[in-house]
């Protein structure tokens, strides 16, 4: 059957494990290891799903049949040669995910001392130190063209931002964000206005205020907008090294504009498009503030 493939996945604290079959599967919950409620995924699936809503498995099959039978002793006479063969292959089969886990018990423990919890930065933002090639801007256009729906884009260095405006790909009531900022704000506002004079000209409300995510990395936090806010999986755009968190369940910190809301975000990133720096990914168990935040500002 197609359920008894070693292509399961599930996620124990902060790992993914896997691949493993449906027998591995029922022994680790006939040993706790997993519940009804651990996320499981497998090829195909749209998103991680609890074990408990996956009907293909049967889990009153998993329940009944959970409690591994015991293995024959060498003084079984008869024994045909099929049968031990089996044995000893279910044996084996079994035996990989139990190996797996005491390694993933020791790298759990390492990241409960090593990483306790997601970053807290304190930022600052100043124009006059923005270095040019620092791809630290995100671009929101739509309504500055009259349209109804508005898209988030970047990031992108200053040296970028002014060849697009120069190029019309922006305008200057283009809306701009880069951390430490307050809020979206037009570029006929900033610096990148050649005839900007310190005065601002307009204010933005703050239903523009965006989201961010920040998640721990050397030397710098690893700084993300989320183009896509959702209670299960969204899209972030970012710059730097991503494609290391694929498929890993990584913590980071919410903030609305440069207000920490909430630490230790469960993410787990399902893929990283270089080109245009999109990341899909997934949040897992978001508590009543983080969901009540990425409800008020989905799109």
């Amino acid at each position: 059957m197609e359920t008894n493939m070693v292509n399961w996945y599930y996620v124990i604290g902060s790992e993914r494990v896997g691949p493993v079959s449906v027998s591995a599967l029922k022994v680790l919950f006939s040993t706790g290891e997993i519940s009804n409620d651990t996320y499981i995924w497998k090829k195909g699936f749209a998103n991680w799903e609890r074990l408990k809503d996956v009907t293909e498995l049967k889990l009153d099959e998993i329940e009944m049949e959970s409690a591994p039978a015991p293995a024959p002793t060498p003084v079984v006479e008869a024994a045909p040669a099929k049968k031990i063969d089996l044995v000893v292959e279910d044996k084996f089969e079994l035996k990989a995910p139990v190996k797996k886990e005491v390694t993933r018990e020791i790298k759990i423990d390492q990241l409960k001392r090593e990483e306790k919890s997601s970053p807290e930065v304190n930022f600052s933002f100043n124009w006059h130190a923005v270095k040019e090639q620092a791809e630290i801007f995100f671009v929101k256009i739509g309504k500055d063209r009259k349209h109804s729906d508005d898209n988030i884009y970047g990031p992108y260095s200053l040296v970028e931002l002014k060849e697009a405006l120069t190029e019309k790909r922006v305008n200057l009531h283009t809306l701009v964000f880069s951390p430490g900022m307050s809020s979206w704000t037009k570029l006929q506002d900033t610096l990148i206005n050649p005839e900007y004079t310190g005065i601002a000209l307009s204010s933005v409300s703050l239903t523009e205020i965006p989201l961010m995510l920040v998640f721990e990395s050397s030397p710098e936090p690893l700084m993300t907008i989320v183009k896509k806010a959702g209670v299960k999986e969204g899209v972030l755009l970012g710059s730097g090294p991503f494609v290391e968190l694929l498929n890993k369940t990584t913590l980071a910190s919410l903030y609305v504009g440069s207000e920490i809301k909430v630490k230790n975000v469960q993410v787990i990133v399902q893929n990283y498009d270089k080109k245009d720096q999109t990341i899909e990914c997934l949040f897992v168990d978001l508590n009543t503030d983080a969901r009540k935040i990425m409800l008020n500002h989905a799109v």
